[in-house]
């Protein structure tokens, strides 16, 4: 029912009523795609994991901060752990720490923040 037609279509429009509401129910598409690979594969195929990775590229860094985060919460899963990999996902988060970190007139703390939580995030993967 989550990803029928209908499903997706409603979803999509309620996530464009505000970030907030975006990333609820990128809660809801995360926590079913941690349970089945099925979900996660639907998931993928309508697009709901591309959006979650086009927020790293944001210019909010709380939007950047909650992508990072469900990125994590994904990768949990070694079949979303391959699939994000696949996506050439964690490539990417290096390069996107280093711009990020150039951005504002707190680079330094931004970048050293991001690259603790990314830390974290490659120590809890490190058995993939």
């Amino acid at each position: 029912i989550l990803f029928s037609d209908q499903g997706v279509k409603l979803l999509k429009e309620v996530m464009e009523k505000s970030d907030t509401v975006r990333y609820r129910v990128f809660d809801v598409i995360i926590d079913a795609s941690l349970v089945s690979g099925q979900a996660l594969e639907c998931a993928q195929t309508k697009g709901f994991i591309t959006k979650i990775l086009e927020d790293l590229e944001s210019t909010d860094v709380l939007l950047q901060l909650t992508a990072l985060e469900n990125v994590s919460r994904l990768s949990d899963s070694p079949t979303a752990y391959t699939t994000l990999r696949n996506l050439g996902i964690f490539k990417g988060i290096g390069a996107w720490l280093g711009v990020s970190g150039r951005s504002s007139g707190n680079a330094s703390y931004t970048g050293c923040y991001f690259g603790l939580v990314l830390f974290s995030f490659l120590l809890k993967n490190i058995r993939y």
